[in-house]
């Protein structure tokens, strides 16, 4: 070989030399930084499945405070459907008694509510019932109406009314005991 070809020769192998640094360089490059990107993507799917399993359970939770929300509220609408049965039930034991258990409810009523000087106005069952003498025991007189409404009265003053009626007798009683009457049915 002569001085040109091993000049060519040197300069070829410098060059191949250099060119398998820098392959080596560029391969161990790459390399690090697909190792480097395989390590992030791992870091950034561990946080993002730890988020995901976080945002599952807080769904989770909301999910269940929702039912056990829906839970309350469907037992408490049948607590209170349950309640104005009772009240609905005792209306009506009232409206079905016999005369002469009506005719003491009434007595009962006037009791407690009649006033000097008041007309009694009765519906058609009290009209049944109660008689003149009776209402003037109390110092009441019978109206000649007849209201349309199901057990008790109408005592009317001047100037006022009292409502004893059935329906209104029954309100104010289910307004100061539905929690008691609550309690009794469920024992709480």
């Amino acid at each position: 070989m002569d001085g040109k070809e091993k000049i060519i020769a040197r300069i070829l192998e410098d060059a191949e030399s250099k060119s398998r640094a820098i392959v080596d360089n560029a391969t161990e490059s790459g390399e690090k930084l697909l190792n480097e990107a395989t390590q992030e993507v791992a870091e950034a799917r561990a946080v993002a499945e730890n988020k995901c399993q976080l945002e599952h359970k807080e769904i989770l939770r909301r999910k269940l405070s929702v039912a056990q929300l829906e839970i309350k509220k469907y037992n408490l609408a049948k607590k209170q459907q349950l309640v104005s049965q009772s009240f609905d039930k005792a209306f009506r034991m009232v409206l079905d008694m016999d005369d002469k258990k009506y005719l003491l409810f009434i007595t009962n009523l006037l009791k407690m509510y009649a006033e000097k000087g008041e007309q009694l106005v009765l519906c058609p069952r009290g009209r049944k019932v109660v008689t003149p003498k009776l209402a003037s025991e109390f110092g009441v007189t019978l109206s000649d109406k007849t209201a349309q409404f199901e057990g008790g009265f109408v005592l009317e003053g001047n100037g006022y009314d009292k409502d004893v009626t059935l329906k209104t007798l029954l309100q104010q009683l289910r307004f100061k005991y539905e929690s008691d009457v609550a309690s009794l049915l469920f024992g709480e």
